[in-house]
């Protein structure tokens, strides 16, 4: 989800594949996408994923899988 000053904006679209042997271990989850939000001096976004299923969910440990691309167009 996109958060805009704090309030939710824009959610974001969810891939998920399993490899063949369907186990947790095997289960990515891809949020992706794309939004234009206009900002004010002082306005905010921040960018959050959830998760469903009951624990703790890590993320992959470097930047190829873990990134946010922010362009300012003028």
């Amino acid at each position: 989800y996109v958060f805009k000053n704090g309030t939710s904006f824009r959610a974001l679209d969810t891939w998920e594949a399993t490899t063949a042997d369907g186990t947790a271990q095997a289960i990515f989850l891809s949020v992706k996408g794309g939004t234009i939000v206009n900002l004010n001096l002082g306005d905010y976004i921040d960018v959050r994923a959830t998760s469903t299923n009951g624990g703790t969910v890590n993320t992959f440990t470097n930047g190829k899988n873990n990134y946010i691309d922010i362009q300012r167009i003028i």
